[in-house]
């Protein structure tokens, strides 16, 4: 004798299997769909991004060439950095903008230049700070020569309180990579 009520449950229980791996399967896709496949450098690569990003290039990061960055937005920023107690013209993308593109999830940014100098940075500090990462000074594309190809430029002539030791270690210059975590 065959009893309907346990071969209904087996059955029911399926089902249920079932409909929870298509609602797991479902969200997986939905989070993919926000990932966002970049385009390809066609330049020299001048900055690396990986860690927690929504969107990429190839392997989980983003590389990113000149006109790339250009074309994210450029900034002017006349102020001071750290060291100099002249004022100059920066030019770049704004960090918050280039954080954005990549699609950033994370709270801080570690920042790594050429000769391997690492500093962690609060993302804070690019939602409140017109932070840029500069390319240009006083009309002249930065090399490795001029502590470029990259370099992060705070705003110190507008907050007074950004004239510290502390922040004047986050002006990392000949940047190359970043890690959001």
């Amino acid at each position: 004798m065959i009893k309907r009520g346990s071969c209904c449950a087996r059955h029911g229980a399926l089902l249920s299997f079932l409909m929870l791996i298509g609602i797991a399967a479902t969200a997986l896709c939905v989070d993919d769909a926000s990932a966002r496949m970049l385009p390809e450098p066609t330049g020299k690569v001048i900055l690396t991004i990986s860690g927690k990003l929504s969107h990429h290039n190839g392997k989980g990061e983003v590389r990113l060439d000149r006109a790339m960055l250009q074309q994210i937005g450029m900034h002017e920023l006349k102020t001071r950095s750290y060291a100099s107690t002249k004022s100059s013209i920066w030019r770049g993308v704004l960090m918050r903008d280039l954080l954005a593109y990549v699609g950033a999830k994370g709270t801080e940014i570690e920042a790594i230049a050429l000769d391997n100098y690492r500093m962690t940075i609060p993302r804070d500090d690019f939602d409140k700070y017109d932070v840029i990462l500069a390319m240009e000074n006083d009309g002249k594309q930065l090399s490795v020569r001029t502590r470029g190809p990259t370099r992060l430029i705070y705003p110190y002539d507008q907050y007074e309180e950004l004239r510290t030791h502390d922040s004047g270690m986050r002006l990392v210059w000949q940047l190359s990579r970043m890690v959001v975590r």
